[in-house]
C-alpha cells in the first residue's frame, strides 16, 4: 500500500473493530477476515499484497487471523467460504 493506503487501513480497523453496531457493520465487528492472493502477473511483477496489508490493522485490533489462501480468481472458493459461515457470523473481505 501507499502511505495513504496504510492510513485508510488503520481507519478501517478503527471503525470496524468498534463494538458499537453501525450501518456499515450492523452485526458488529466481523468474525472472519479474508484477503485474496494475487500472484505475480504475466510481466513477472511481484505478487500484490494489498488485500492482506489492508486487513492487517483490523486483524491486530480484533485478534483475528487473516485467511489469505484464496486466489483472487477463485470465485467458487470464495462462494464456498461464504456458504460455510454460521448463522449470524460475518466476514470482512479485501479482494
Amino acid at each position: 500500500l501507499a502511505p495513504a493506503g496504510f492510513q485508510r487501513a488503520e481507519y478501517i480497523a478503527k471503525c470496524v473493530s468498534n463494538a458499537t453496531f453501525t450501518m456499515a457493520f450492523p452485526l458488529g465487528p466481523p468474525d472472519r477476515l479474508v484477503a485474496s492472493v494475487r500472484p505475480p502477473n504475466a510481466h513477472g511483477e511481484d505478487e500484490s499484497v494489498r488485500p492482506l496489508e489492508t486487513l492487517t490493522p483490523l486483524s491486530r485490533a480484533l485478534s483475528l487471523p487473516v485467511e489469505n489462501t484464496l486466489r483472487y480468481t477463485n470465485v467458487d472458493g470464495f462462494v464456498d467460504r461464504l456458504q460455510k459461515l454460521a448463522a449470524g457470523e460475518t466476514m470482512c473481505v479485501a479482494w
